[in-house]
């Protein structure tokens, strides 16, 4: 509804009653109600906004979250969840015990039993394992939070919330530079990684013992290294000291 003022309103109407007739049968005056629920209308959007907004921020963190009622022992997954689970055809609810089945059997006892410390104590708890997604069976490495309950007032605690998220990509790429990093260390020739003003970054092991002050190069400079290394802005992709090729970042 427009109002005086020339803005849109939104209107609650409500049928009201008819307290005079017609001398034809027909309704003569009646009563009834218009509520101006603009601010309502208003909250409603703004909350499904967010609602969508923290669904979209879920799913691109890979993040899902839960409620844990106690008293029926019942995890209530959100949607979250069963997509890091690859459940899509349904949503079903767990007991704590049949949840933590989808857990990695070498890690599973370790991880209920803490969790259900957790509970039992209501204090807070995370923990970074594995679990097996329905279907495939594939691995995912997860990070569980929990928070413990509030108390009410009576005595009563609060249905634990915590939270689930996919770490996988994260776990893959560190054990990619644990690789990278055992590779380097145990290379036969010296390495440096060197940044374009020619300080150290890192040294391998062979560098060190051939080059090292005090066992350490990092934050040295070329220079200090060589003092026959050219003196200059480091800025090519690779360097040599004593004759031997220095790869750069």
């Amino acid at each position: 509804m427009r109002a005086a003022d020339g803005t849109w309103r939104w209107i609650r109407s409500r049928g009201g009653k008819v307290i005079s007739w017609q001398p034809d049968g027909r309704s003569g005056r009646f009563i009834g109600t218009h509520s101006d629920i603009t601010l309502q209308k208003r909250a409603e959007t703004e909350f499904r906004r967010t609602a969508r907004l923290l669904r979209d921020a879920q799913k691109v963190a890979r993040l899902g979250y839960y409620e844990f009622d106690r008293k029926n022992d019942l995890l209530l997954p959100d949607a979250g969840i069963y997509e890091i689970l690859n459940i899509y055809d349904e949503e079903p609810v767990y007991t704590f015990h049949e949840f933590c089945g989808f857990i990695h059997p070498d890690e599973r006892e370790q991880v209920e039993a803490e969790f259900a410390a957790a509970v039992q104590e209501n204090y807070a708890y995370n923990n970074i394992f594995r679990v097996i997604a329905r279907g495939g069976g594939s691995e995912v490495w997860v990070k569980a939070w929990v928070e413990p309950g509030i108390d009410n007032e009576g005595g009563d605690i609060s249905p634990i919330f915590g939270t689930i998220q996919d770490i996988t990509d994260v776990r893959q790429t560190e054990e990619e530079l644990l690789q990278t990093q055992i590779a380097v260390e145990t290379f036969r020739d010296e390495v440096l990684y060197i940044d374009p003003d020619g300080k150290v970054l890192y040294a391998n092991q062979q560098a060190v013992n051939a080059h090292g002050t005090e066992g350490t190069l990092t934050g040295l400079t070329i220079g200090d290294i060589d003092p026959a290394y050219p003196p200059r802005r480091s800025g090519s992709a690779t360097g040599h000291i004593s004759g031997k090729k220095i790869p750069h970042p």
